[in-house]
Formats: C-alpha cells, sequence, structure tokens
C-alpha cells in the first residue's frame, strides 16, 4: 500500500468525491459539498466531519440543537438521528466508520 496525496477538488458542480475505500468497505474519506436546505438523517455510520467553508445545524431527534461553522471538526455517531440543516453553502472533508452488523 502507498501514501497518496489527498488534493481539494475544485471541479464546479462537485457533490461529492470518495477519496478512500478500504478493502472491507468500512472506513472511507473524502469530500462532500451541500448548497443549502434540510436532510433527515439516521446514521448507521460514525463520521468525523471537518468543514472547509459553511455553517451547518444539527438537530437530534431529541430537540438538541448544535451549529458548526468554517474550521470546525465534529463527530456525528453512529445512532444519530435528526437532521442536517445547511444554513450556509457548506464544503467538508469526511471520514467515515461504519461498524459491521
Amino acid at each position: 500500500m502507498s501514501v497518496r496525496p489527498v488534493r481539494f477538488d475544485r471541479r464546479p458542480g462537485v457533490d461529492s468525491v470518495e477519496w478512500y475505500r478500504d478493502p472491507t468497505g468500512a472506513f472511507t474519506a473524502g469530500f462532500w459539498t451541500h448548497e443549502g436546505g434540510r436532510l433527515e438523517v439516521d446514521y448507521g455510520e460514525h463520521e468525523f466531519c471537518l468543514l472547509l467553508a459553511g455553517k451547518v445545524r444539527l438537530t437530534g431527534e431529541d430537540g438538541h440543537v448544535e451549529e458548526f461553522g468554517m474550521g470546525d471538526g465534529f463527530i456525528i455517531p453512529k445512532g444519530f438521528k435528526g437532521s442536517w440543516e445547511t444554513v450556509k453553502p457548506v464544503r467538508k472533508w469526511y471520514v467515515i466508520w461504519q461498524p459491521p452488523a
């Protein structure tokens, strides 16, 4: 296995690019963008996010709210249910680990 550099993808219209997937498919990393709006989410994986731009609001089904902006890193744990609201257009790097069932 060799180390590969990670490059920021600046192509217009890129929504998501998976940069890495381990042989089992349980561990992935990449880049994701979202222009705005609210997404209902139900996480079956653990995700680390690093916001390169934008602002998001995560609201758990229990009503707890967290907001994150450019430069913030945060973890969304497996089992989180609620909503992801993109308040300002988002660009993020992500790392996901999906434990075996």
